[in-house]
């Protein structure tokens, strides 16, 4: 009973009265990123601006679609590193409750994964080449290649805000043990914004012409995530967390290609040219960390 009256005290009494007190810490730290779960979809689509269209109702239409398909892919990330830099702001004497705004770099390897699931919709659509009598069948993309990047890089630069609320053990210890040094448990919640890009300096596309195939990719994104976890003091200096961010944004890339045509060659004739469209959508999945905390 005693337990629960001294935090009722410290958070409805004593922490009101001293916020006009505020003790201010800056910290540095790292942080490694378990393994987590990478879903990516990859869709490809082929068109042509075309007065000449034949879409099955007539040549009105001013732009020809061809075949299309949408993929599916799950990959992942290594563990991954991170370097950590703020100031957290502590709201009573115990160090009880308090703020920490920080920002965070952090990279790992990452792979786009195997496809799991695909669709492929195929098509009959013409339209005329340049004598106006010869019909140019609409081409179909290839079938989503198996696999995508697997050599990329994942760098992430994010801003955090996080609320915590800690057990001071150290204060009931000492009522035994005088010398006993800061220790105390706690939890935090908070929420912050990163912007995060994916770069692979080669990859290998599969629906490209032979001469084009091997090329780089590059996908970004932004947004905002939560960060839920424990906190572990071992000393005025020192902090472990064991934390959770959970994302809540898709990185993006889209990119244009010339179609290769029914041989697998890059269409040297521009008026039967048709343009490839290829996007990508990934979005990362819940990432558990554990970081190592200095206090000056």
């Amino acid at each position: 009973m005693k337990f629960f009256k001294f935090f009722l005290y410290y958070f409805l009494i004593s922490i009101p009265l001293s916020a006009y007190s505020i003790e201010n810490n800056a910290f540095v730290g790292f942080s490694t990123g378990f393994y987590h779960k990478i879903d990516t979809r990859y869709m490809q689509s082929i068109y042509k601006d075309s007065s000449s269209c034949n879409n099955g109702s007539g040549f009105s239409v001013s732009t020809c679609y061809g075949g299309s398909s949408d993929a599916n892919y799950q990959g992942g990330s290594d563990s991954a590193l991170g370097f950590i830099f703020g100031n957290e702001a502590i709201f009573d004497p115990l160090r009880i409750s308090g703020l920490r705004i920080y920002g965070s770099i952090q990279m790992a390897k990452v792979w786009l994964g195997t496809r799991q699931t695909y669709s492929e919709h195929k098509t009959n659509s013409k339209f005329y080449d340049s004598d106006g009598k010869t019909e140019i069948p609409m081409l179909n993309p290839t079938t989503p290649q198996s696999s995508l990047a697997s050599n990329a890089i994942s760098t992430t630069f994010s801003i955090n805000l996080d609320f915590f609320a800690n057990i001071p053990i150290d204060y009931f210890l000492k009522k035994i043990w005088a010398k006993t040094p800061a220790f105390k448990l706690g939890v935090f919640a908070g929420f912050g914004a990163e912007f995060s890009l994916i770069k692979s300096l080669y990859w290998k596309n599969e629906s490209l012409s032979n001469s084009e195939k091997e090329s780089a990719f590059y996908a970004s994104g932004n947004g905002l995530f939560i960060n839920l976890g424990t906190s572990l003091y071992l000393s005025r200096h020192d902090r472990i967390d064991f934390g959770v961010k959970i994302p809540y944004y898709t990185l993006s890339q889209v990119m244009w290609h010339s179609a290769p045509n029914s041989n697998g060659l890059q269409e040297s004739n521009l008026w039967r040219a048709q343009t490839l469209k290829q996007s990508f959508n990934i979005t990362p999945s819940p990432e558990f960390k554990i970081a190592y905390i200095f206090y000056f």
